[in-house]
């Protein structure tokens, strides 16, 4: 543990340390040395430029084009303070253009959301939504993108708690505005990792009575707007909140090795 916290001493000698980055033509080996390896969140302002999916995606396309079809959400979240790790409980199936008509009437809520984990894209008939993904970074693997790819969709108010990913991706935002907030692998002792890949700190609400050591952590924020995209680097903790209704595209076929494994804990009563 103090290897760790010398180690993110370190990290915080470089004067830009407390920001996250935007960047915008990247060369190839600068992103995989200074962020891949380095293991730096940035945000990349041109990787979506001349993707359709900027001009086409919204609620309402969704709502006509595949509105028919039937998709698996998150709902009944606000009810569980462990909503993410009882997922599976949350589930729900629904036709598409009933979700979106809940997500365009129901204001700000962190009830319901379609993430990640429902999978929307392994479905044939949003096969198209593929389509409209185009060039992808250098770093990237585009024979890859069908299989490593995700969609998300919910209202303002949406929050994925803090946690860290078991691989690198990158997460493009379509429509709204994210709010994400990133802390470094190096302070995991400050976390009180008690479950799988989750923490129990609510960076919103940190219960400093609770989880004391939390107030040593530091916390990089930043807001990714419309056509910007972030780079999630290895193991890094991050907590997410969506400030408008939201379209997003997540991929994870980076070309360099993407397949780690965890060590994680399962204690029950922290």
């Amino acid at each position: 543990e103090s290897v760790m916290a010398n180690q993110q001493k370190l990290l915080e000698l470089d004067p830009a340390y407390g920001q996250v980055e935007k960047r915008s033509q990247v060369p190839l080996g600068e992103f995989l040395q200074r962020y891949v390896i380095g293991s730096r969140p940035v945000v990349l302002t041109d990787v979506a430029l001349d993707w359709p999916a900027l001009q086409r995606w919204s609620p309402q396309y969704l709502r006509e084009r595949f509105g028919h079809l039937d998709v698996v959400v998150q709902a009944e979240r606000s009810a569980d303070p462990n909503y993410e790790v009882n997922k599976l409980d949350h589930q729900r199936r629904l036709r598409l253009s009933d979700f979106v008509d809940r997500v365009l009437a129901g204001g700000v809520t962190n009830d319901y959301y379609l993430t990640a984990n429902n999978e929307v894209l392994s479905q044939p008939g949003f096969a198209p939504l593929l389509d409209d993904i185009g060039t992808l970074p250098a770093f990237c693997d585009p024979t890859q993108l069908a299989q490593r790819a995700s969609f998300w969709f919910g209202p303002a108010g949406t929050v994925t708690p803090l946690h860290h990913d078991t691989l690198m991706l990158c997460h493009t935002q379509i429509v709204g505005r994210k709010r994400w907030r990133f802390i470094s692998p190096l302070q995991t002792p400050l976390l009180y990792n008690h479950f799988d890949v989750y923490s129990p700190v609510d960076l919103d609400q940190p219960d400093l009575a609770r989880y004391p050591r939390f107030a040593q952590a530091t916390v990089l924020d930043v807001v990714v707007e419309p056509g910007e995209t972030v780079f999630l680097p290895l193991g890094w903790w991050h907590q997410v909140s969506a400030l408008d209704v939201s379209l997003s595209f997540s991929f994870s076929n980076i070309a360099v090795p993407n397949h780690y494994s965890f060590d994680n804990p399962r204690i029950t009563n922290w």
